[in-house]
């Protein structure tokens, strides 16, 4: 039988969410995923321990009945430089602002204020992003609480600036607030993905679940599963077929046909709409919204077998159990997006490692150094290169050989602790996981494509131009994060 209440195209953890919050409600659910494995862009995240779990909200698992065991270590950013100390961030605001010390005596004194400051800020951002929002939602927010507007529209540099003297400390805070963003710290609109992150967890809070990424999906495709969605991998989505403007089903890359009253797509909306949407059945107006759609991917990754740990100013192995950055300073990381508006590596790229286990628990190949990897998100790397594409080898590995030389220049014998390397490059995730431009947020996260008016005005409030077609990923509301938030609200 070929008929289903609902498809969701895409079985990451938005589309596995998406399907058991349905399957529980007693919907014949259809899951079909492009690729041999269920995950998504999280299946690909080698460390066992990588945090960005961190981000999966407890309150969706909890609604699913989703058990997972959680450490939290104690370290939730390291900060690298060459030369110079490392400061460790924790969710300690007193031992974090002791860290500062070292750099600044008066922004140790500063950092449990703007600290606290954040957390009033967040506070009145968190019930716009836990619920689906609407236009008049959005106008409350703009009009009712002027010092957060104040807040996410002045340039990160100049907020930064205002609270904070060191390179060093700031440098940390805007690659923080850089995460999944193509932007540079002296644009305006930056701030509010720093206060999004944090809202979601931030440096304040990391943990990771035992067992890794692995652990999350398995855990999610049971959960799925056992509640009667039905889950095909292997299964590309050729074409959402289109009746009198209205989605009545998929048709696969092998020419079979499956019919529903609902599609719900995890894909990203310009995959969504102009890929899998045949030409005519899209408005003017939407066809333009959607091309005007910021995606702008610019976030490649070097994956790093590793014979040993490498020192890198961490004053235990603990220390590098959370998110390492190398960002020393503000002007560094706006020098690096410039290199990238013009198609252009940068000289020197601002990096955001995660250390773990590929086969062991996290803690143990710490301990016994046996399967350490490392992922290494490279920022800011062009998806469209001024000279050359990235299918050119040559222009691969020239990439892999500035990340590796940067890595050297900071921790000397670096390169000899890796004994294999593998680069993911934006053009590779598009590929890969269908990340239009290989944006890992699949949208820009700017104010403009926030809230109801993610991702466009004509899709704002879940709205959409073919009824019976809606988004449930990262793309609709609110946003960017292995949150789960997406598929939580929209499956409602």
């Amino acid at each position: 039988m070929n008929t289903y209440n609902t498809i969701i195209i895409g079985a990451g953890h938005n589309g596995l969410i998406a399907a058991i919050r349905l399957a529980k409600k007693n919907q014949r659910v259809l899951v079909v995923e492009q690729s041999e494995r269920v995950g998504g862009e999280l299946a690909g995240a080698v460390p066992a321990g990588n945090p960005e779990t961190t981000l999966l909200r407890a309150e969706v698992l909890q609604a699913l009945d989703i058990h997972l065991n959680w450490v939290e270590p104690d370290c939730t950013a390291l900060s690298i430089q060459a030369g110079k100390p490392a400061l460790r961030l924790s969710a300690n605001i007193a031992e974090s602002s002791s860290q500062i010390a070292q750099f600044s005596a008066n922004d140790a004194q500063v950092y449990p204020k703007f600290v606290a400051y954040l957390e009033k800020l967040a506070g009145e951002l968190e019930p716009y992003l836990t619920r689906r929002v609407t236009l008049a939602d959005q106008g409350k927010l703009l009009t009712q609480h002027p010092e957060l507007v104040r807040f996410v529209n002045t340039p990160l540099r100049e907020t930064l600036d205002f609270w904070f003297e060191s390179d060093t400390l700031k440098g940390t805070l805007g690659a923080l607030a850089l995460e999944g963003l193509n932007e540079g710290p002296y644009q305006q609109g930056v701030a509010f993905n720093l206060l999004y992150r944090w809202n979601l967890g931030g440096w304040r809070r990391l943990r990771y679940a035992q067992g890794g990424t692995s652990a999350v999906i398995g855990a999610l495709q049971q959960a799925a599963e056992a509640a009667g969605a039905e889950i095909r991998t292997a299964s590309p989505v050729a074409q959402v077929l289109v009746q009198n403007g209205k989605a009545s089903g998929v048709q696969l890359a092998d020419g079979s046909v499956l019919s529903a009253s609902h599609i719900l797509s995890t894909a990203d909306p310009k995959a969504t709409y102009f890929g899998m949407v045949a030409p005519g059945n899209l408005p003017p107006s939407a066809v333009r919204q959607l091309k005007n759609y910021k995606m702008r991917g610019s976030t490649s990754r070097l994956w790093l077998t590793l014979k040993h740990l490498p020192h890198l100013g961490q004053s235990a192995p603990a220390d590098l159990a959370g998110q390492v950055l190398f960002a020393p300073n503000l002007e560094m990381l706006e020098r690096a997006f410039d290199a990238n508006k013009y198609g252009e590596l940068p000289e020197v790229p601002f990096l955001r490692i995660h250390f773990g286990g590929a086969d062991a628990p996290f803690e143990n190949a710490f301990a016994n150094h046996a399967g350490l990897v490392a992922s290494v998100e490279v920022r800011f790397t062009p998806y469209r290169l001024a000279q050359g594409s990235w299918d050119d080898s040559a222009r691969r590995a020239g990439l892999q050989k500035l990340v590796l030389d940067t890595l050297e220049g900071i921790a000397p014998g670096f390169s000899a602790a890796v004994s294999n390397a593998h680069l993911i490059t934006p053009l590779d995730l598009e590929r890969t996981y269908a990340l239009t431009e290989g944006c890992t947020e699949q949208g820009q996260m700017l104010l403009e494509q926030c809230f109801a008016l993610r991702p466009v005005p004509c899709l704002a409030e879940g709205a959409s131009p073919i009824a019976g077609l809606s988004l449930a990923g990262a793309g609709a509301h609110p946003g960017g994060g292995l949150t789960g938030l997406p598929g939580w609200l929209w499956s409602a």
